[in-house]
């Protein structure tokens, strides 16, 4: 969320999907005839990502779309060889032709899988979340400015936004601030821990063995439970929104809801800064209220 928050994302992305052409042929150069089929992929915010065959094996390529992108690509790669050691993540600096060096992370190749329900979503942050606890230079790698406090208060700032520009009712826009209020004191009340931050139904993949989370561009300093909720706020897991859903963190039902809340609204302003929400078949309006009617 907080790479959302802090970039135009599409804007970003189109700019460097011009370049794309050069960047894989810089990447080809590099590997020579060891990497084969390389094509490009669907990608983060910040990243420009591609497949392709490395000696035989099929691995994930991602390097970063601004020069920022660097110590984000630094961090992603520590934090998948604590929570995924297995899918061998590796950090590479290669020369290019048109820059003296690009950043590269490569990865076993991983698929999308049918068991991505609450419940199994629930016990993927767990496992993440307790490799993570304790992990002393995972919390040296994550400034604490970068943290609940800071998404609660871009989220007063984006309600405002979305209320004068006629996105909200009053009634939902004065049952969200409340939420937001609510979620001013969560972090006052729960110990911190790292989370993902974007734990969306497209980072959440299977290498045939078990769930894996990937792109860790946004991770940030919440609460246990956050990326579970996160994930319940997609359009794709409305399907979810049920009472049986909630429940089963730390937290109670209202902080739940204030949470879920939070996040929709800064999907929202995002959505509307970038002209996505033209397309979104349900208003604002609707979707806060699906959320608000859980608690």
């Amino acid at each position: 969320m907080l790479s959302k928050l802090k970039h135009d994302g599409p804007k970003v992305r189109e700019s460097s999907m011009k370049e794309v052409a050069s960047i894989m042929a810089d990447l080809q150069s590099a590997f020579g005839a060891d990497l084969t089929e390389l094509r490009p992929i669907e990608g983060g915010t910040l990243g420009l990502c591609f497949a392709g065959r490395l000696r035989g094996t099929v691995r994930f390529f991602k390097s970063h779309v601004l020069p920022s992108g660097c110590a984000t690509l630094v961090r992603e790669r520590e934090f998948l060889q604590i929570t995924a050691p297995s899918i061998n993540p590796e950090l590479v600096a290669l020369s290019g032709g048109r820059e003296s060096e690009r950043l590269w992370l490569h990865l076993a190749w991983l698929e999308r899988s049918s068991d991505v329900v609450p419940s199994s979503v629930r016990a993927v942050v767990k496992s993440y979340e307790d490799s993570l606890v304790s992990n002393n230079e995972a919390a040296k790698l994550v400034p604490r400015t970068d943290d609940l406090c800071h998404l609660v208060s871009e989220a007063r700032l984006a309600l405002e936004v979305l209320s004068e520009d006629g996105f909200l009712t009053s009634a939902i826009r004065q049952r969200a601030l409340q939420c937001i209020n609510r979620a001013a004191e969560i972090g006052a009340r729960h110990p911190a821990c790292l989370c993902h931050g974007d734990l969306s139904p497209a980072n959440i993949l299977t290498d045939g063995k078990a769930l894996i989370a990937l792109d860790w561009e946004d991770v940030f300093w919440g609460v246990s439970g956050y990326d579970y909720l996160y994930w319940l706020t997609f359009f794709s897991n409305r399907k979810w929104l049920l009472p049986e859903s909630l429940g089963h963190t730390a937290l109670t039902r209202s902080e739940e809801v204030s949470l879920m809340i939070v996040v929709l609204i800064l999907k929202s302003f995002i959505s509307v800064r970038n002209g996505q929400h033209k397309h979104n078949s349900l208003s604002v309006d609707q979707r806060l209220s699906e959320v608000l009617n859980l608690e």
